[in-house]
């Protein structure tokens, strides 16, 4: 435990140099965390690592060295760089664009545990594809329950519950969605609150009425 705790120390330190830019003095620390004890922090110093390849604060980036760094950071047991290496593929930074890989990346980093995974997944589906309403309502109940603080997923649940173009429409659950994202929102939720009372739009149930 000890030695854990020195190596999780030296990490959080290696951390603090990439964000001040301090590349080569982080590259050093990091290198020397790659077999520590806890496969967890070897894991974190091979993301970090990967950080410093794809953006690095002087010089060029080198992308294939920070999808190694990623892949093997994934590999040890730290899914959030799956959010990285998916936005590679993604967005073709330095390599050929593949949504389909992006998207297997993604999906096989939320079901290791990353939330953030998830969100890239929520927001491809439903911005760029014709989605499945059931199938992203599916992943965004299973980042919730993850992770409960991402308001913005209320708010998205709620417009595909108000959605009266599919069998699924629910008028109940798309207000309930939506105060919940009032409440953690309240500017931005207590306006679409107006708008979806006063548009007429819906069918608003007696015990839903203001």
């Amino acid at each position: 435990m000890p030695s854990q705790n020195k190596e999780l120390k030296k990490l959080k330190a290696a951390e603090l140099l990439r964000r001040c830019g301090e590349d080569e003095e982080a590259i050093q620390e990091l290198l020397l965390l790659l077999n520590a004890a806890d496969p967890k922090i070897a894991a974190e110093a091979y993301y970090n690592l990967g950080l410093i390849a794809e953006q690095p604060e002087k010089g060029r980036r080198n992308i294939p060295q920070a999808i190694a760094y990623y892949q093997k950071a994934i590999e040890l047991g730290y899914p959030d760089a799956a959010d990285d290496l998916g936005r590679i593929y993604y967005h073709n930074i330095g390599v050929k664009r593949s949504v389909k890989k992006a998207v297997e990346i993604w999906r096989k980093g939320f079901e290791a545990g990353s939330v953030l995974a998830g969100i890239k997944l929520v927001y491809h589906l439903l911005d760029f594809t014709k989605f499945q309403h059931f199938e992203v309502l599916e992943l965004i109940d299973g980042i919730l329950q993850k992770d409960d603080t991402w308001s913005t997923l209320y708010y998205r649940k709620y417009k595909i519950y108000g959605d009266q173009a599919w069998d699924g429409y629910n008028i109940e659950l798309a207000i309930e969605n939506l105060k919940i994202y009032a409440e953690r929102s309240p500017e931005f939720g207590n306006q679409e609150l107006d708008k979806l009372y006063t548009s007429g739009k819906h069918k608003i149930p007696k015990h839903l009425e203001r």
